[in-house]
């Protein structure tokens, strides 16, 4: 046998596998929750998607243009956990899904409104809003609303 042999023993070889193989399944673990916890999300950006093409149908109908809780998906009632309506000229224009069981959706606007109004302006009827969606673990992402209806995503609380 020559003194230099090149290569790696098969300890050498289990171990980096087993590393390799721990290692794995912590990252694919915490991808794989992540990924669900975004998805839960999804609901969220859907509105805050229905906020900006709200803002543009009132400006390029020339029309306002109200966003509001609504069950029926016809006229608006007081939850945003099941479902909204998109309203012009009392017509509905979008009807969004309610959120799955356990998911909240609140909105804190100033004057206190439970609805959102676009002019025919794209300016809000309201000063600038925030709505709060809190999931079943409890943890919290808010989309906020300026006057001028830009929105903006952010953790709860921050």
């Amino acid at each position: 046998m020559c003194p230099y042999q090149k290569g790696f023993t098969l300890i050498e070889l289990v171990i980096v596998m087993s590393l390799v193989a721990v290692i794995s399944a912590f990252s694919i673990s915490t991808l794989h929750r992540g990924i669900e916890h975004e998805k839960q999300y999804a609901r969220l950006y859907e509105l805050g998607q229905t906020i900006l093409f709200a803002r543009n149908y009132a400006i390029s109908h020339n029309t306002s243009v109200t966003l509001c809780p609504s069950e029926n998906q016809h006229s608006c009632q007081e939850s945003w956990d099941s479902g909204a309506i998109l309203l012009a000229a009392h017509t509905t224009i979008i009807s969004l899904p309610a959120l799955p069981k356990g998911h909240r959706l609140t909105l804190e606007a100033y004057p206190k409104s439970n609805a959102i109004q676009f002019t025919h302006t794209g300016i809000l009827s309201v000063s600038n809003g925030k709505f709060i969606y809190i999931l079943p673990d409890g943890s919290v992402r808010d989309l906020f609303i300026s006057k001028t209806g830009r929105i903006r995503f952010s953790q709860g609380g921050k």
